[in-house]
Order: structure tokens, then C-alpha cells, then sequence
């Protein structure tokens, strides 16, 4: 289960925060001496790039509240530490926020009356000294913003209150549960832990989800009384312990956060990842696997030590595909509401399967390409793929979440990303007078080439699968036409300087052939006659033989879906072909020269 994984990674990450405790980042401190006098306030903020970023301390764990007045222990916004500050509440309303703020200290000192640092806060606390606060050059700042939160600090001691050995063991003793009344919380089997503890009814909030709310959002908790059952409310229905659910919400968190390495940001998706175990193969996995979703430059450097891992018995390590102990989890999120998170997908993989599918991806996606493209494509640029103007705001929804899906599973890719590919494809083919732009790219043909393969695999769609680079012995007719309008299209160039074949019959010749041929092979005469070198005449017509040999049944009226793409792959494949240099085209790290040469030169 998804939350037994992550109070497993909790129970291993040996810098979790204990029991009771919170990452937060706190803007402000209130520096006292142990008389209880004010002596400053101190900014812990630092510049960032443009922004002030302040500083994280261990805190008590936040409540949930909503309108209700409920203080955090020690630290909070101004108007429950000092009763001023939120111009959205009255006066009357800070008053009641402070009082609580103070009587739950008193409370919380009551319990520890050893600890001389509560007594001096207490004694801060309840006699103000609000002109001296006024009169110290942060107030404008502390009091000015909704979001700023403050905290305390001893003049002398190195660390904030909530760092004291004192107080720190204090919120051991008292398991720091945050709930108003003891009562609420009954001893319960924990469903992730298997052990008795106090069942807790709200769980903590999740934050780092893009589109949530600032003050987090719930990932575990039902507010809906149609799902009540047998006198069961809220958190009960599911019993989770206290123990379990800090550590589930402390791991994720922790994976959440915004300087996170193990966390990588879909259009629609946030997506964490971790291994299930601290082996040294699982932690090295972990490194790599941010990279194939972003950068170029990071995708090969991540790629290329994945596929070490993967062809380790010829590097003489273990092997990563014997490792099937070893497993990694990925987990998908999403905002459902302002203040629910849906989780998008789950899955806990075999090391092996994971890198075994991670490189089966990138061969399916490898084709033959110019020198100044890189040799990989993260997911982040295959995505922008499929969006007109290579914006992800128009990505059809959801399809982030299936294409990851199916990279990690190694199955075949979404049906979607063949329509918005075609859709695309045609769109720039019939915009681009200037043919500034190529309608089949790179990325696009790589991405073409690898779902018609996956495709091909199961189903045997076409005659042939794709190949890296141009194959004259495919007799597919989508990829043969798909050639055939390459040719016509260099034809035409050659003869007349222009190519507006492309933009005037590009998707009629790849979605009803017979329509389109009919009259382009009547044109090609007609450029091949205005060509003054008989030598280029007689390349172009054993060319154009080559290709007809294989459409022996004439052209079709229509074209399937797949047979829509084989012909992208064609055009791009024949293409590359004719304009590339053999010397700068590169084939998965191989250029053609070299492969004509058996890989030596």
C-alpha cells in the first residue's frame, strides 16, 4: 500500500523529524532574555535570486483549523503571538487567537514546570510590551503580511525555543498530539502500523502539490456523511495511529519540498519518487531518475549510467535485473479541489523492471537525427510535443499521467499521443507557408516511431516495424507514401527553389492518398522537366521506382490512424536522407558513415 511505503521511507530516513515535529519555514524570531524583557526581532530570511526565502526550523506539528481559533505550540501567525496583525479579523478576534496561544503554553509549562525558558516566555507573553515591539524596525514587516510567522528564541542560546533538549523531550513525553480534547482521540489498530495507538481523526496536511492551497490540502480524510458508517465520522473510518500518520505526512512532505531532488513537476502532475530500501543500487537509481524528465544534458549523463546499471553483467557489477528485492516507488498527485488531493498513480516496481523499461523507452524513441539535436528527449519536450505551439496548456488532460504511465510499465503508449501528434503534424504543415518549420520534427518522429513500434509488437499493426533510419525495404504503404511525398516535395525544391506542395497537399497525401497523388505525380513531370542535369533526372526517377515498387496496388483512398503515422515516419525518415550530410546525421550516438563502415573508421 501507498502509505505503508511511505511510513516504511520514513522508518529509514534516518533525518526525518521525530514524533511531534514539522519542517517550517519561519520568517521572524522574537528574541526574550530569561527576565521575560523583549529584546528584538531578528529576519531570518535570505535572498535567493529575487526572492527572500526564510529559514526552516523543527516545530510542533501545525493543527487544523479552518475558522476556528486553534494556536500552534510556540510558533504561529502574529495575531495569535501577539494579538495584532491580520487585517482581516477584528480586534476582538486577535484577542481570543492570543489568549488561546498563551493559555496553551501555560498549559504545555504546567505540565513541564522545570523548564525555565517557558516561565520567561510566559512572562513576555502575558505583559506585552507592545510599544517596544512597535518601536524595533521589523514591525512593519512582522505585522504586514498575512503569510509571516514568528517564533521564539532565548538572548544566549544558539537555537529557537523548539530546539531546547528540554522542550524537545517535553514533546516526546507528551506524544504532542494536537487535538483540543483527549477524548477525541480513541486507542485503535493502526491499519499501516498493526499496532494499538490514538487513532487520528484529522490528518495533517500535504504541501508542494502544484495548484493546492497555501495552507496545504488533505490527502487522507472524509468529510462526507453518506460515508459515515457504524457511528464511524471523519478519520475513524480508516483508523490510522498517530504514530503512522506523522510518519506517512512527514515522508511526503519531505519529498514535497520545494528544494526536493525526488520530485519532478508534470504540467498537471506532481510526481515523488524513492527507493523501498537504502541499498547503494537503489540510492544510485534514485539520482538518475529525475533526469530522464528534464534537461537534455542531465537525460544523457542519467541515461547513459541507467544503461551501466542495466548492461552491468558486461561491467562486471551485480546485476540490476537480478535485484528483485529492490524495488522503487513513483507516486502521482494532483489538487481534485482546493483542498483534496487525488492520488493520480501509484505504482511499487522491481528495480530491474524499472531500468529494463526505462531503456526500452529510449531505444524505441531513437532515430536518426541531426548532430545539433541531443541524442535523448526527456519527457518534458516529448510532451511539449504534442501541444500546439509547443505550449502544455493545450495537453489533453490526463495524458501526462498515461504516457508516464506507460514509460514506467513498458507498455504500450496512450492512443491520445498518436491523435495530438497527427493533429499537430498537420496543423504546422498547413500553417508554415514559409516552411520555416518541419511538420515532422525530431521529437516528433521519435515519438511516432516508438508508439507505432510498441504498438507493432502486440498487435502487428503494420507490415514491419520502424526502423532507426531509412529502410527502402519497408513496404508498408503509409511509410512508402509517407517517403513519396519526401521525394516529391526535394523534387520540387530542386526545380523550382519552393516547396508548397507541403503546405498546399501534406494532409490530404497522408489522410486520403488517392486524392493527393493523383495530381502530384502529374506535377512531378513537370518540375523533372525544368531540371537541366539529366544525371539529377535519372536519381530522382530509380528514386521514385525504388518507392512505387512497393505501392503495386496503386494508392489508397484512405489511411488508418497508424498508417497516418508510418507516414510521418516515412516522410521524416526519407527526409533526413536526402538533406543530411552522412557525416553529421547520427544514429543513437552513431553517425551513417560509421555504420556503413560496421561501427569503425
Amino acid at each position: 500500500m501507498m502509505l505503508q511505503d511511505l511510513y516504511q521511507y520514513y522508518q529509514q530516513d534516518n533525518q526525518a523529524p521525530p514524533i511531534g515535529l514539522q519542517p517550517q519555514k519561519i520568517p521572524f524570531i522574537i528574541h526574550i532574555n530569561l527576565e521575560g524583557a523583549f529584546i528584538q526581532f531578528s529576519d531570518t530570511r535570505e535572498k535567493v535570486g529575487t526572492k527572500k526565502v526564510p529559514k526552516t526550523f523543527l516545530v510542533p506539528t501545525a493543527v487544523r483549523r479552518t475558522n476556528r481559533i486553534l494556536p500552534n505550540l510556540l510558533w504561529d501567525k502574529p495575531e495569535y503571538v501577539l494579538g495584532v496583525g491580520s487585517k482581516n479579523k477584528t480586534d476582538k478576534k486577535m484577542a481570543e487567537a492570543h489568549t488561546a496561544f498563551v493559555a496553551k503554553i501555560q498549559a504545555f509549562a504546567d505540565r513541564h514546570v522545570d523548564i525555565p525558558a517557558l516561565q520567561a516566555l510566559l512572562q513576555f507573553l502575558n505583559h506585552l510590551p507592545l510599544t517596544q515591539l512597535k518601536a524595533d524596525p521589523l514591525w512593519p514587516e512582522v505585522t504586514g503580511s498575512t503569510v509571516s510567522l514568528l517564533t521564539f528564541q532565548i538572548v544566549g542560546e544558539m537555537d529557537i525555543l523548539c530546539s531546547n533538549a528540554l522542550i524537545r523531550q517535553a514533546f516526546q513525553e507528551d506524544h504532542l498530539i494536537q487535538s483540543t480534547d483527549p477524548n477525541e482521540q480513541p486507542i485503535g489498530r493502526c491499519l499501516i502500523s498493526g499496532e494499538l495507538d490514538q487513532i487520528r481523526r484529522l490528518h495533517p496536511v500535504i504541501h508542494g502539490i502544484k495548484g493546492g492551497i497555501s495552507s496545504g490540502s488533505s490527502l487522507v480524510g472524509c468529510n462526507w456523511e453518506a460515508a459515515y458508517s457504524y457511528g464511524k465520522i471523519q478519520g475513524y473510518i480508516s483508523p490510522i495511529g498517530e504514530r503512522a500518520t506523522h510518519a506517512y505526512s512527514t515522508a511526503l512532505n519531505g519529498l514535497l519540498h520545494f528544494d526536493s531532488k525526488q520530485k519532478i513537476q508534470l504540467p498537471g502532475t506532481t510526481v515523488v519518487f524513492w527507493p523501498k530500501s537504502n541499498s547503494a543500487l537503489g540510492l544510485q537509481f534514485q539520482d538518475q531518475f529525475a533526469a530522464f524528465f528534464y534537461s537534455a544534458d542531465s537525460l544523457s549523463r542519467g541515461t547513459s549510467e541507467v544503461r551501466k546499471l542495466y548492461q552491468s553483467p558486461w561491467q562486471g557489477h551485480k546485476a540490476i535485473l537480478e535485484s528483485v528485492e529492490d524495488h522503487f516507488c513513483v507516486l502521482g498527485l494532483s489538487v481534485s479541489s482546493g483542498s483534496r488531493l487525488a492520488v493520480k498513480f501509484w505504482h511499487s516496481l522491481p528495480l530491474g523492471q524499472l531500468a529494463k523499461t526505462l531503456n526500452q523507452h529510449f531505444e524505441d524513441l531513437s532515430i536518426a537525427h541531426d548532430n545539433q539535436e541531443s541524442e535523448f528527449l526527456p519527457l518534458s519536450r516529448l510532451l511539449k510535443e504534442l501541444c500546439l505551439n509547443h505550449d502544455v496548456k493545450h495537453l489533453p488532460p490526463n495524458l501526462e499521467n498515461a504516457f508516464l504511465e506507460s514509460i514506467l510499465l513498458g507498455t504500450a503508449y496512450p492512443m491520445a499521443i498518436l491523435q495530438a501528434l497527427l493533429q499537430r503534424i498537420r496543423t504546422v504543415s498547413k500553417d508554415q507557408a514559409d516552411n520555416s518549420l518541419p511538420p515532422v520534427s525530431y521529437a516528433a518522429a521519435a515519438l511516432l516511431k516508438a508508439f507505432l513500434n510498441r504498438y507493432q509488437r502486440h498487435d502487428e499493426i503494420l507490415k514491419k516495424e520502424m526502423s532507426v533510419s531509412l529502410d527502402e525495404t519497408n513496404p508498408g504503404i503509409g511509410y512508402c507514401l509517407g517517403r513519396l511525398f519526401a521525394v516529391l516535395e526535394k523534387i520540387q525544391k530542386d526545380a523550382q527553389g519552393i516547396t508548397s506542395i507541403r503546405e498546399r497537399f501534406y494532409a490530404a497525401a497522408s489522410s486520403r492518398p488517392v486524392v493527393a497523388f493523383s495530381h502530384l505525380m502529374i506535377l512531378k513531370n513537370h518540375h523533372l522537366g525544368k531540371m537541366e542535369a539529366p544525371s539529377t533526372v535519372i536519381y530522382y526517377e530509380k528514386l521514385l521506382g525504388n518507392i512505387m515498387s512497393h505501392l503495386k496496388e496503386g494508392f489508397p483512398q484512405h489511411l488508418s490512424l497508424f498508417e497516418q503515422g508510418a507516414f510521418s515516419v516515412g516522410y521524416y525518415h526519407q527526409q533526413q536522407a536526402l538533406y543530411s550530410k552522412k557525416e553529421t546525421l547520427k544514429i543513437s550516438g552513431v553517425t551513417s558513415r560509421q555504420l556503413e563502415l560496421g561501427g569503425i573508421e
